[in-house]
């Protein structure tokens, strides 16, 4: 079953290549404190600076051992597509204020803004002070990319790098295969696993584009349910398997998507570490 409008965007990690002290250093201007050098634990969905906890959750989220967040999971409309995702993510409003509280926290984010491939010079001025100091730690371009997509999502993303940030997108298990056969320069941050269904299936795709593309991250179930059959309720076993191999992390899901409000989350609504967030904490201990 495709998750295209299941979770509608499950954004990577930026990975190797892409460090933050590649980029462009802190300013003697920015006051903000310096942050780990790379987001580790990515969550998504992340907080909706429209929700009236959204602070709380971002705060727990750090508690739990999350570095670096996406925005919210909004319920996308009925026209949507990858290069078209219409109101399914936040405004370049929403992800300025998320950044500007996650820098408080010392946490990341990965933002959804199309002014990065429309105007990118624009897009540096606007989104400057957090490229410098490394909050913006990627640019999502889209999830769940079909071949005929590919083309397009190319021409973003070099049009992202010229600003300074990596791009990024996600790639389903079926597709990955063709994507590193007629990819290996795919301009964007490389693809991870992302096989959630089949966790065990998802830490072997990522060992095979670690040595075929110099891939770095997975993707990792936390929706309260057993997928991989090893009696694992939140995969919190996986965790310790993929950051044993080395693997950077991001996390299904940080906060629940609009159109699954019956999802496990790592917070609840109120901003509260669930019993998931609470063993995903464990685990990243």
């Amino acid at each position: 079953m495709s998750r295209r409008f299941a979770l509608a965007a499950l954004a990577l990690l930026p990975l190797t290549g892409c460090s933050i002290a590649a980029r462009q250093a802190l300013t003697t201007e920015t006051t903000a404190p310096a942050r780990h050098p790379s987001a580790d634990v990515s969550s998504f969905c992340g907080p909706d600076p429209a929700a009236p906890h959204w602070r709380r959750q971002l705060a727990t989220l750090a508690d739990i051992g999350v570095t670096a967040v996406h925005g919210p999971c909004r319920t996308p409309p009925a026209d949507y597509s990858v290069t078209a995702p219409g109101s399914r993510y936040a405004s370049q409003a929403e992800y300025l204020t998320l950044a500007a509280e996650a820098r408080l926290l010392r946490m990341g984010v990965v933002a959804y803004d199309p002014l990065f491939w429309t105007d990118p010079t624009a897009a540096a001025a606007v989104w400057g002070e957090y490229i410098a100091d490394g909050t913006l730690v990627a640019v999502d371009l889209g999830d769940e990319p079909g071949w005929g997509d590919m083309a397009e999502l190319d021409r973003r993303a070099e049009l992202v790098r010229t600003a300074g940030v990596e791009p990024q997108v996600i790639f389903l298990n079926g597709r990955l295969q063709n994507v590193i056969e007629q990819h290996r320069a795919l301009p964007t941050a490389c693809p991870t696993s992302d096989d959630y269904e089949h966790n065990g299936d998802a830490l072997n795709d990522a060992a095979m584009l670690r040595h075929e593309a110099g891939c770095a991250g997975i993707a990792i179930d936390t929706t309260g349910r057993d997928l991989d059959g090893d009696g694992d309720r939140w995969s919190v076993g996986q965790i310790d398997r993929v950051q044993a191999a080395g693997h950077r992390i991001t996390l299904f899901s940080g906060v629940r998507p609009d159109n699954f409000p019956t999802w496990d989350a790592l917070v609840d609504d109120l901003g509260r570490a669930t019993p998931a967030g609470l063993a995903v904490k464990e685990a990243l201990k």
